[in-house]
């Protein structure tokens, strides 16, 4: 037997762990049994290969007094050892998601799965549960039901790639079947197949439009539904101007803007159309924003409710004993204030990186932070490292990743840190921190025990701590980012009251500073000059109306002091041009790449100025004698003298 005794004692551990109490009183320990136990484990599929392997190591240096190993080397072993002890007593030694209920499920959710591939022949049981009502569904069911009237029509169902175009014709051709088959409705599901391999997607459908160019269009009769992508629409529009029989076709197509995903009130005795375009995708309600769909997605799949197969089947592993990783990550997820901030992330990728999050999209997420794709189980295999630190899985994790709770520096971050680095127990320390729900994570703190010496290890646990505190409640945390929840009150604000005077002092000032500041006030200057001198203009900008649209605050403003009257200029503040003018007003100097990322804005100022009428009086600046001069009209005299004489 090995002589280093503690290593013996918890090796017995590992063993008691491996075939549980009961057996473990009455078969004895030794490194056989213990490789007898590990193997019956690793036949029955219950731990992975590398589990068992490293097992296999533990009764090699059992087995071999002989084996001289330094202080150092056994600590190491110890360690790596206690934490072997731990993925045993905490389930997490199955690396085998197959063998599990709850696995197979949530990999339906993964676009690899078959599941994403949506036929509208076809609508499974899963997808019945999965399917969550939006005001789409109400505004097809209407366009379905006029076409039902018609002798001829078709009802265009427009949206990006993965929005649920498919999943809601599905859906709607089981409801209506009757309907349908009675009415001769034929559904195109994908216009981006091909019937012939003689012919391309465009041409294939154009030949299904047939019936309805200039010559038949009040001919025949002929419904059809066409789900179809923005990007095919615009192939299809520049096929059929080429084809030129198809003029009341085209036409329609551009007037109601669902050729450039721009809808418009237009309608047409034959033509309609239902695009996801027109969705909005969050509520700002007490100055908190929602999503509805969001919310209802993931209650599909995290909900204590008895219909909920992923649920029933997470009772399933726990009563087998069948627990991963993946299964603290879900019953995490159960929690609605942990559920609550995973969407308000997603909300936030959505408003500050304009992100486009899709129905497929959401349910890929779902299963990217919920499995680790790594064969160990580590840390870095639970929820808060899966959601912060994955950003090579996916291009929505990796956009997650930069608003990481981690990369936010204030004072009550630091205070907390130096608490944590100056406690003599780190552990007990982070427990008093979370209290009660502290258990509820401990699986994954315990991944760093024995290890908090080590820099990089203690580096990482700070980072757990504070992305654990974050997901605990991420709208009222100290971690959130307040310019964000700042943006948030002016979308309220617009939606309440009409208006927003902080946004518009923010626009103003902002016009005032963008291509240079001087020292008059209501001046601005017209182009922005290194070297030569820059001529400021006097301006006057009047908000006439407000509008919330797509994530942004769409301003209409007068110009006050334009050469033609009445003037009228539109202005889009989404969040990235807000955050930005913030900085500027701070005295931020812009760089080239900032005017690149706001350019709509650059282009109001620009706009703006060159309109501005300065008849009487102009300041001209030269920044190389960071001089500033007034140059002014009396009756038909021009003056220029230096200000500040």
């Amino acid at each position: 037997m090995c002589n280093y005794s503690e290593y013996e004692r918890q090796a017995s551990r590992l063993y008691e762990a491996i075939v549980g109490p009961k057996k473990f009183k009455t078969v004895q320990f030794s490194a056989d049994n213990l490789w007898d136990a590990a193997w019956s484990l690793r036949k029955n599929k219950k731990i992975t290969d590398f589990i068992f392997d490293e097992i296999v190591g533990v009764t090699y240096i059992l087995e071999h007094e002989e084996v001289e190993l330094s202080k150092e080397k056994i600590e190491e072993k110890r360690r790596k050892l206690a934490s072997l002890i731990l993925d045993i007593e905490n389930g997490n030694a199955a690396g085998d998601v197959e063998k599990t209920a709850l696995g197979p499920l949530l990999e339906t959710l993964s676009m690899r799965s078959k599941e994403a591939v949506v036929d509208s022949e076809y609508f499974s049981e899963l997808k019945k549960y999965m399917h969550v009502e939006r005001p789409i569904q109400a505004e097809l069911e209407l366009q379905i039901q006029k076409l039902l009237e018609k002798t001829k029509g078709i009802v265009f169902l427009v949206g990006n790639v993965g929005d649920g175009k498919s999943h809601l014709l599905a859906y709607m051709k089981e409801k209506y079947a009757n309907e349908f088959n009675d009415r001769q409705i034929e559904l195109i599901n994908d216009a981006t197949e091909s019937d012939s391999p003689n012919h391309t997607a465009i041409e294939t459908l154009i030949n299904k439009l047939e019936m309805y160019n200039d010559h038949n269009i009040q001919r025949g009769q002929k419904r059809l539904i066409i789900a179809i992508n923005l990007g095919v629409i615009t192939n299809l529009l520049y096929k059929l101007e080429q084809n030129d029989n198809f003029n009341e076709l085209v036409n329609y197509l551009k007037k109601s803007g669902i050729s450039n995903g721009e809808v418009q009130p237009y309608t047409h005795p034959v033509f309609s159309n239902v695009s996801f375009f027109n969705q909005e995708m969050f509520e700002v309600n007490d100055n908190k924003v929602e999503s509805q769909f969001f919310l209802a997605m993931f209650d599909k799949v995290f909900s204590m409710k008895e219909e909920n197969p992923f649920y029933q089947a997470y009772l399933q592993d726990k009563k087998n004993h069948h627990t991963q990783a993946f299964h603290a990550n879900y019953k995490l997820l159960l929690d609605s204030n942990i559920k609550n901030s995973i969407i308000y992330l997603l909300i936030r990728a959505q408003i500050e990186y304009k992100e486009i999050i899709s129905a497929r999209t959401l349910m890929n997420f779902i299963y990217d932070i919920l499995i680790s794709n790594k064969e160990k189980i580590n840390y870095d295999s639970y929820l808060p490292f899966l959601v912060f630190d994955n950003s090579e899985t996916s291009a929505l994790l990796k956009t997650i990743s930069l608003m990481d709770p981690t990369n936010n520096q204030n004072r009550e971050v630091d205070k907390l840190s130096v608490k944590l680095f100056h406690s003599n127990d780190v552990f007990n320390f982070i427990k008093e921190t979370f209290r009660d729900d502290y258990k509820r994570f401990e699986p994954m703190f315990d991944k760093f025990r024995n290890k908090e010496d080590n820099l990089k290890y203690f580096k990482l646990l700070v980072n757990t701590m504070f992305r654990v505190k974050f997901l605990i409640n991420a709208q009222n945390s100290v971690l959130n980012n307040p310019e964000f929840q700042d943006f948030i009150e002016i979308l309220q604000d617009v939606n309440n009251t009409g208006s927003s005077l902080d946004l518009f002092k923010l626009i103003n000032e902002s016009v005032n500073l963008w291509n240079g500041r001087i020292s008059k006030e209501r001046y601005v200057v017209t182009m922005r000059a290194k070297n030569s001198t820059a001529i400021a203009v006097e301006l006057e900008l009047e908000p006439i109306s407000w509008e919330v649209k797509n994530f942004s605050v769409v301003v209409t403003v007068e110009n006050q002091n334009a050469t033609a009257k009445n003037e009228i200029q539109q202005i889009e503040i989404d969040y990235k041009t807000y955050a930005l003018l913030r900085k500027v007003v701070k005295g931020y100097i812009l760089k080239r790449e900032d005017i690149q990322m706001v350019v709509k804005f650059e282009e109001f100022v620009n706009s703006i100025t060159r309109s501005t009428k300065g008849e009487r009086t102009n300041i001209l600046y030269n920044p190389n004698l960071n001089k500033e001069y007034e140059l002014k009209k009396v009756y038909d005299k021009i003056i220029l003298r230096e200000l500040g004489e």
